[in-house]
C-alpha cells in the first residue's frame, strides 16, 4: 500500500525536451518580447524592463522548472492592487498577477506535454467550466453587452488559475510548498499595512485606483460620516477594506494549521506571531462583517480541532485580546466593537443592504430563466428608490441573489452546485484521513481548507464577494482538489495491491 512518505514524494526529474523545448521556449520569449514592447508604449521604460525580466524568468521556467512558477503565482495571489499597471479606471490589459499566471500557465501545459500526462478532470472543474460557458453565452443577450463580456473575461481568470493547479500541482509536497507561499506574502502584507497604519498617510475613496496611491493601504472611509462618522479602514494591497478582511480570513484556518503541525517551538512560535498580525489586520479593516465571520471562524477552526482549546491557550487568547485593544483607534470602536453601530439607524450600510436584496429578487424574478447577463450593475437601479439612490451603477450586495440577476435559476443553481461540491470534497478528505494516523498532517489541511471554502459563501451573503478578485480562494479550491485526487488515488493503488482470494 501507498504510504504517507510515498504520497508526498516530489515530482521526478523531467525526460529530454527534444525540438518541443524549442518551441516552447521559442514562443514563450516571442510573448515575452511581445510584453515588452506594449508595456513599454503603453506605460513606462521601468514597466518595459520590469516585463522583459518576467519574460526571460518565464522562458527559463517554463522549461526548466515549472514548479517554481506555481510558487511565484502562489506568492503574488495576494498583492492584488499594487501589481496593478496603470489606474484600476483605465483599460489597463497587464498586471503582475497575470503575467505570473500566464507564465505559470504555460509551463503546466509544457509539463503535461512533456511528460505526457493526462488532464485531471474532476465534477468541481466541470462545473465551473459549465458555469463560465453559461457567462459566455449571456453576452448574446445580455441588457449590457460590454459589461458583460469584461465580466466574462474576468471570470475566466478563475478558471484558469483552478486548472493550472490541478493541473499542475502533482505531489503532496508541492501543495505544501504552493500554500507556504501565499502565507509567506499575507504576512508580508500585514506587516506593511500595520506600518503603512502607524506611519504612513490616509487616501480618500476617490484615491484608491490610482497609481500614485498604489502603496498606500489605509483609506479614510467616509460612507457613514452622517451616522457613525469618518473612518480609519485597512484595504491592504486590495481595493476595498471588506475584501482585504475575505483574503485574511481565507488565510487565518491556515495559520492554525501551520501551528497545529509545526515540530518545534521556533516554528510554533513563528505562526503565533502570524496568527497575532493577522488578527489584528482583521481589527484595523474596521468592517463589521468580517468581525462577525471571525468569531463564526474561530468556532469552525475550534469545533474541527484545527485548534485545541485548553485553559492556558484561553488565558492566552484572553491576553492577547487585553494587549490589543488599547492599540485600537477610537473609530473601529465606534463602527465595529459598539453595539449602536448595529443599529439600522446608525448602521446605513446595514440598512440599505435590505433595499438592494429586494430589488434584486424583482429584477431575479422578471427574468428568471437566463438572467440579465453576467456584470450587470445597471440593470437593478430601476428597482431602488430614486429619491435614496443617484448612482450609475451598483450591485446586489449578496453574491446569490446577484448570480441569480445575472444567469437565472440555471446559473445559480450550477454556481451553488460548484461550491457544494468543493466543500463536499474537502469533508471527504478530512474523513479519510482521519482514519489512517500516518495522515495526520492532511486532515488538518483538509479542515482548514473546509474553513476557507465556506466562509466566502458565508461573506458573500451581505456582499458580492465572487465579484471581487478572490484569487485565495481559487487557490485553495485547486490545492483541495489535488489533495483529493491524491488520496483517491492512493485508496485505489491499495486495493489493487490486496490480493485476491484464490
Amino acid at each position: 500500500m501507498m504510504t504517507a512518505r510515498s504520497l508526498s514524494r516530489g515530482l521526478h526529474s523531467y525526460p529530454e525536451r527534444g525540438w518541443l523545448a524549442a518551441i516552447i521556449s521559442v514562443g514563450a520569449g516571442t510573448v515575452g518580447g511581445l510584453i515588452l514592447l506594449i508595456s513599454a508604449l503603453l506605460y513606462s521604460p521601468l514597466i518595459g524592463v520590469l516585463a522583459l525580466f518576467a519574460a526571460v524568468a518565464a522562458t527559463a521556467f517554463v522549461v526548466y522548472a515549472p514548479n517554481i512558477m506555481l510558487l511565484a503565482m502562489a506568492f503574488v495571489t495576494p498583492l492584488e492592487r499594487i501589481g496593478r499597471f496603470g489606474d484600476d479606471l483605465t483599460l489597463q490589459t497587464f498586471s503582475l498577477m497575470r503575467i505570473v499566471g500566464l507564465a505559470a500557465l504555460l509551463a503546466v501545459i509544457a509539463q503535461m506535454l512533456l511528460r505526457r500526462q493526462p488532464l485531471v478532470l474532476s465534477t468541481p472543474l466541470a462545473l465551473c467550466a459549465l458555469l463560465q460557458a453559461q457567462a459566455f453565452a449571456s453576452i448574446t443577450y445580455a441588457l449590457d453587452p460590454a459589461s458583460t463580456q469584461a465580466h466574462a473575461i474576468t471570470m475566466l481568470g478563475g478558471l484558469l488559475m483552478l486548472f493550472t493547479i490541478v493541473q499542475g500541482v502533482r505531489s503532496w509536497r508541492a501543495v505544501e510548498a504552493t500554500l507556504l507561499a501565499w502565507l509567506v506574502a499575507t504576512l508580508l502584507i500585514c506587516l506593511y499595512q500595520v506600518y503603512d497604519w502607524h506611519f504612513g498617510a490616509e487616501i480618500s475613496d476617490l484615491d484608491i485606483g490610482s497609481v500614485s496611491a498604489r502603496f498606500s493601504t489605509t483609506l479614510n472611509a467616509l460612507s457613514e460620516k452622517e451616522t457613525l462618522g469618518a473612518a480609519k479602514r485597512a484595504m491592504g494591497t486590495t481595493s476595498n477594506s471588506a475584501v482585504y478582511g475575505i483574503n485574511l480570513l481565507l488565510a487565518l484556518p491556515f495559520v492554525f494549521y501551520r501551528m497545529r503541525v509545526a515540530r518545534s517551538w521556533p516554528a510554533a512560535g513563528f505562526w503565533a506571531v502570524g496568527l497575532v498580525l493577522v488578527v489584528y489586520n482583521l481589527m484595523l479593516t474596521n468592517t463589521r462583517a468580517v468581525l462577525i465571520l471571525a468569531v463564526l471562524m474561530f468556532s469552525l477552526i475550534a469545533a474541527l480541532g484545527l485548534y485545541r482549546m485548553t485553559a492556558v491557550r484561553a488565558l492566552s487568547a484572553i491576553l492577547m485580546g487585553a494587549m490589543l485593544l488599547p492599540l485600537l483607534p477610537q473609530s473601529i470602536w465606534d463602527r465595529v466593537l459598539h453595539l449602536d453601530a448595529y443599529d439600522l439607524e446608525n448602521a446605513t450600510n446595514l440598512q440599505w443592504r435590505f433595499n438592494l436584496w429586494a430589488a434584486a429578487l424583482k429584477l431575479g424574478g422578471e427574468h428568471w430563466l437566463a438572467g440579465v447577463g453576467v456584470g450587470n450593475r445597471t440593470a437593478i437601479i430601476s428597482y431602488l428608490d430614486p429619491l435614496r439612490f443617484d448612482g450609475e451603477w451598483i450591485m446586489a450586495h449578496n453574491e446569490f441573489l446577484q448570480i441569480f440577476t445575472e444567469l437565472g435559476i440555471p446559473g445559480l443553481l450550477v454556481f451553488m452546485s460548484f461550491i457544494g461540491s468543493l466543500l463536499l470534497r474537502s469533508w471527504r478528505v478530512m474523513r479519510q484521513c482521519n482514519a489512517d494516523p500516518e495522515l495526520s498532517r492532511m486532515r488538518w489541511f483538509a479542515a482548514a481548507s473546509f474553513c476557507a471554502l465556506l466562509v466566502a459563501p458565508v461573506f458573500g451573503l451581505q456582499v458580492d464577494v465572487f465579484h471581487f478578485p478572490l484569487k485565495g480562494w481559487w487557490l485553495v479550491a485547486g490545492l483541495i482538489l489535488v489533495l483529493d485526487r491524491l488520496m483517491r488515488e492512493r485508496i485505489a493503488q491499495g486495493e489493487r495491491q490486496v490480493p485476491h482470494a484464490a
